[in-house]
């Protein structure tokens, strides 16, 4: 995909347009479009505070760069970190919106982690890169086209995937009934299988009694409801749970689970099923990131 470098100065302006200047052009220089997941990763340099949620991130020049979403605030505060949504997404969010009145998004049916050197090495490829499968959903299009658990996918529609969350961003942007053209690695062999997307068929989901963990839960996707951010959204909860103790809350949005991504409710079951003593989730509340530990 194209590279966006920026070589001035850059401004961030909020919904109700304020603006503040932003850090020197070195800190937002060679911002990708489409390098990031929406609105958990860093846009650049621009200091956000609370209520530039929904505004324009922008340089000098008047290019829009991406939409401010939230800032990292521990304790309340703001640390000048702020998360945008490439305009790339955005824009795609935006046709959606025209054409169709929704988000529709294909959905191919698998869980998928990073490839760590050491399972690389286990996988007995030559680097870690790559989005390992871990789960294969039954009757989805991964399963149909032949996706297999233990495959790496490592390439989808004609660009690499270099860790998991490439191949969510991908994901994000694919359209309901598209094709998608996967290359994956499977014992060795280069093989590539055609999936076509369908529609999501568990959009909510409560949490079974083998993760105690998140005891009294119920997950949805974040495109069920009145907010549209990566991750899961807790649509229920049990106060007097673990989660509920934690400070876990409903409307919270889950973004990853122990620093793994998550984008929908079976890949936070997944994960937290391998961590049954302790779970560390980030979270996304009121546009900013929090974290919080479950034990």
């Amino acid at each position: 995909m194209a590279q966006l470098r920026i070589l001035l100065p850059a401004r961030s302006a909020s919904r109700h347009g304020e603006k503040r200047r932003a850090r020197p052009a070195s800190a937002i220089a060679a911002f990708k479009r489409h390098a990031c997941r929406p609105a958990v990763r860093p846009a650049g340099g621009p200091s956000l505070r609370v209520g530039n949620s929904g505004g324009a991130l922008v340089h000098l020049q008047g290019e829009l760069v991406g939409i401010n979403s939230a800032i990292i605030g521990p304790a309340g505060g703001n640390v000048g970190i702020g998360f945008a949504i490439p305009i790339d997404m955005a824009q795609v969010v935006m046709r959606e919106l025209i054409d169709r009145g929704e988000i529709q998004r294909g959905q191919l049916g698998v869980t998928i982690r990073d490839v760590t050197p050491d399972l690389a090495e286990a996988l007995g490829l030559d680097r870690p890169e790559g989005a390992l499968v871990n789960q294969v959903a039954a009757g989805s299009p991964a399963e149909t086209a032949g996706i297999r658990a233990g495959d790496v996918i490592v390439g989808v529609d004609g660009e690499p995937v270099g860790r998991a969350a490439d191949l969510k961003l991908h994901m994000g942007l694919a359209r309901i009934g598209s094709q998608l053209q996967s290359y994956l690695v499977r014992n060795g062999d280069t093989m590539q299988l055609t999936a076509e997307l369908t529609k999501p068929a568990d959009q909510r989901l409560s949490v079974p009694a083998d993760v105690p963990l998140l005891a009294g839960v119920v997950l949805e996707a974040t495109d069920t409801g009145p907010s549209d951010a990566a991750g899961v959204r807790v649509a229920d909860i049990d106060p007097d749970g673990p989660t509920g103790r934690a400070g876990l809350s409903v409307g919270d949005v889950i973004v990853s689970v122990d620093q793994q991504p998550v984008d929908a409710p079976n890949e936070v079951l997944s994960i937290a099923r391998s961590s049954p003593n302790a779970l560390l989730l980030q979270v996304m509340r009121d546009s900013g990131m929090i974290f919080i530990a479950i034990v």
